[in-house]
């Protein structure tokens, strides 16, 4: 069963991936633009050193002062990556568009792995941020941020799902029992919007009934 069946309680979710899809593109080439406006590689390496400034205290979390180091030191190399794979992400966003608008349901393939790997991402820098800063902030304000990123963060998922709900979708529209109600082709469909099957959708197959005249109830 499609982990969704309507994207927002209204909408279709091939419409809703298309949406989704758009949305992407333009939360992805939000930061990339940031960095190469802002000297990319360089805005990197401040940015590590201004954020390890906020560590003092926090020494425990090894591998994230690791991870500011290297970024620190191989700012080229990190800057790299992650051009390189926004760039795929949005070549993967658009593939993912033609695929809800043909249905074809493996051209949705690298939208969600890669988008998975951004959720990945996003979550465990949300988790690492709040407990290296939660000794800079009072406690009202770690609870606001806190419930922010979570927040935000669960609409992110839930963009998420609405494209692996559409590849689930696909899957059940392709199966030989779909097609043999419904037809092949699911864009032109006779189901109604309430989810009824008119006569047409059956051919042949349901034949006319005559109507009982009365007399036939007045004999004896």
């Amino acid at each position: 069963m499609p982990c969704m069946s309507m994207f927002c309680s209204r909408l279709s979710t091939r419409l809703g991936s298309i949406i989704v899809g758009t949305f992407t593109i333009f939360q992805i080439l939000s930061p990339l633009l940031v960095l190469l406006t802002t000297g990319g590689a360089n805005k990197l390496r401040e940015t590590a050193l201004q954020i390890r400034k906020l560590t003092n205290g926090n020494d425990h979390q090894g591998l994230f002062l690791w991870l500011l180091d290297f970024t620190e030191h191989n700012s080229s190399e990190v800057f790299q990556v992650i051009t390189i794979y926004l760039g795929l992400h949005i070549a993967g966003t658009l593939i993912m568009i033609m695929g809800a608008l043909k249905l074809q349901r493996y051209l949705l393939m690298p939208f969600v792995l890669l988008d998975f790997v951004k959720l990945c991402i996003l979550t465990t820098a949300h988790i690492v941020s709040m407990m290296v800063i939660k000794k800079h902030l009072n406690l009202g304000e770690l609870i606001t941020l806190t419930i922010s990123g979570g927040f935000f963060l669960l609409l992110l998922f839930y963009l998420w799902a609405c494209v692996v709900a559409l590849y689930q979708i696909i899957v059940i529209v392709k199966t030989d029992k779909y097609q043999a109600i419904y037809g092949k082709d699911p864009t032109t469909s006779d189901t109604d919007t309430g989810g009824g099957i008119n006569n047409s959708t059956y051919g042949n197959n349901i034949s006319m009934v005559e109507p009982i005249s009365k007399d036939n109830f007045l004999r004896h």
